[in-house]
């Protein structure tokens, strides 16, 4: 009886996680499809300056997760019978995500001047690239806000035909200008403004079809919030609150823009190597964090008791730890055999597979203990572990002058261990506390 119970949980897990999964995964592999295809096309340059402004725009998809996630809250079970009392509630949203798109173009003007005057190879590229993709980046929290009505409305598979519309289109016109074989700043400005014109579109397109029964305009939505001043205070009280459920996130995806702009400056083809294994552990890092938030769900709709809840994570564990080893395997495997991959070298390739054996705990276990335990689970330590290791490590061998792709990597994974040991210790006894971890 127990094991055909752990058997549909498994099957069930695997159904639901690969669905979750599924609207992580396409924006998350899409710079990697973009990057190979610019590896075949084009010099390290142009991979670095595209590689990295897509890592600090995945900065910015994680933070706006938070919008989504509030918008499936206030909005699942709402009735659409009073119009004027859906617009009003909307328009909050709305109006807040303005706010958050005000202060998205502040730091992402910064951004872009800072890194750009600090890279010696690729800096005019990447502010070219930067600033004609931006209007995309500055969309992100109403993206995120329109992505979560439209959860709580039951229209998954809406949201996932959109994303997947708009990653094609990037895809594609990527391809397209390469086969041209258009010069470099070219490229990079007609991809930044092909980025820009789908996420204009996109919002718009969500915009009308925000509820199946009504549209709005985007005038009606964001009407009057640059004069509100009362309410843009109150919305700058809010928003740290809408960050705060994705903070292990936006740390980790930090730490990766950083460690990919120290290997830039480096030099383009570190800078490029870095940015490419970045690319890649996206593409499992973050939606193994969607299967980790389901199996947490599906573990504690079954368990009876914290002993139960234990034996059944285990399980997903086990079953989450084959998946990756065989993804490690057959990393290894394209290391050796594909152009692509056989670029990045053997030590970096090794450390990647090695961290992916690490994602059990560190991946799908840490989102898992989100539900099961408290949603701040893990974040105290990878924060400490972050700021007060990997950074100053990675600016260290920068100061040295010794930050090849190999050493940023390591470092990188050395840490990530680290904190591998402390979430094991977690995962093990999930309910003695660690000081460490900063939560209770």
């Amino acid at each position: 009886m127990l094991k055909e119970r752990g058997a549909r949980l498994v099957v069930e897990f695997l159904k639901r996680g690969t669905l979750a999964a599924l609207g992580a995964f396409i924006p998350s592999a899409q710079p990697a499809i973009i990057l190979a295809i610019l590896f075949a096309a084009y010099g390290t340059e142009v991979q670095t300056a595209v590689g990295l402004s897509a890592t600090f725009v995945g900065v910015g998809l994680v933070s706006s997760a938070g919008f989504a996630i509030h918008a499936v809250f206030a909005f699942t079970g709402r009735s659409l019978d009073d119009r004027e009392s859906y617009l009003r509630e909307v328009s909050v949203e709305f109006r807040l995500a303005a706010v958050a798109a005000g202060l998205t173009l502040l730091g992402a003007v910064v951004v872009g001047v800072v890194v750009s005057l600090s890279l010696a190879d690729s800096g005019e590229l990447f502010r070219n690239y930067w600033f004609a993709s931006l209007t995309s980046l500055i969309l992100l929290p109403f993206s995120a806000t329109l992505s979560g009505i439209f959860q709580a409305q039951n229209r998954d598979g809406e949201n996932l035909v959109l994303t997947l519309a708009a990653a094609g289109v990037l895809v594609f016109a990527a391809a397209g200008l390469a086969f041209t074989n258009v010069s470099p700043q070219v490229f990079v400005v007609g991809l930044g403004m092909t980025s820009s014109a789908v996420s204009v579109a996109n919002v718009l397109y969500r915009t009308r079809r925000v509820t199946p029964i009504y549209s709005f305009t985007l005038r009606q939505l964001t009407f009057g919030w640059v004069l509100d001043g009362a309410f843009i205070r109150s919305a700058l009280r809010a928003l740290p609150g809408r960050v705060r459920g994705a903070l292990d996130g936006v740390i980790l995806m930090t730490v990766f823009s950083v460690a990919a702009t120290i290997a830039a400056r480096n030099s383009a083809a570190d800078g490029a190597i870095v940015l490419a294994v970045v690319a890649i552990l996206r593409m499992i890092v973050i939606p193994l964090k969607q299967y980790g938030l389901v199996g947490g769900r599906l573990i504690r709709q079954r368990s009876k008791s914290n002993a139960e809840k234990n034996r059944l994570l285990w399980r997903l564990i086990a079953v989450t730890s084959v998946c990756l080893l065989v993804c490690s395997v057959v990393l290894v495997g394209l290391g050796a055999f594909t152009p692509y991959l056989g670029a990045i070298p053997t030590v970096v390739i090794a450390a990647m597979a090695f961290q992916l054996l690490l994602e059990p705990i560190t991946g799908f276990a840490l989102g898992a203990q989100k539900v099961l335990d408290s949603p701040g689970f893990g974040l105290g330590s990878l924060a400490v572990i972050s700021v007060g290791l990997t950074l100053p490590a990675l600016f260290l061998i920068s100061f040295w002058g010794e930050a090849t792709a190999e050493a940023v990597w390591l470092t990188v994974v050395s840490a990530r261990f680290i904190y591998f040991l402390v979430l094991l210790a977690r995962v093990v006894h999930p309910y003695r506390p660690l000081q460490i971890s900063g939560t209770t």
